[in-house]
């Protein structure tokens, strides 16, 4: 893994900086796991000091479940941005799965984020949240598969 260059939080947005963090916090989350990874890990990474992180997400699990919630977003976002072309069956498939390696390209941790078994159980209503989501277009996509053709 190569670290990203140490810098200073001055004159960095709050905004921006989050982002930088959450960046490099889902990729190392994705590449160790939630259990394999410390905010020592994350802190070293991204170059700045663990009170950093503790003072912007409050702790580990606040932390993941921020790059949870932006890896979650982005997967289902894709795939409800794909539904919303009208693309029917087979065809809604493959436009699906077409955004998807899209929105994976460059960052595999996404992936993997999402689908973490040691995940924090503090995570769970909002994976539930998303399995519903998720299950309401697959059932849609299902649905207009079975529909007879006219």
């Amino acid at each position: 893994m190569t670290s990203v260059r140490r810098s200073g939080t001055k004159g960095v947005a709050r905004a921006d900086r989050e982002e930088q963090i959450l960046d490099v916090a889902g990729r190392v989350f994705g590449e160790r796991g939630f259990a394999a990874t410390s905010v020592a890990d994350v802190a070293h990474e991204a170059g700045i000091s663990k009170p950093l992180i503790y003072n912007y997400f409050g702790s580990k699990e606040g932390l993941y479940e921020r790059c949870l919630e932006h890896a979650l977003d982005l997967v289902l976002g894709e795939i409800e941005r794909s539904a919303d072309l009208g693309a029917v069956g087979l065809q809604r498939a493959l436009v699906t799965l077409d955004g998807m390696f899209r929105v994976l390209d460059g960052r595999p941790w996404v992936w993997a984020v999402a689908n973490d078994a040691t995940a924090p159980e503090s995570t769970a209503a909002l994976r539930a949240t998303y399995e519903q989501r998720l299950d309401g277009l697959a059932r849609e996509g299902v649905g207009e598969s079975a529909e007879p053709r006219r």
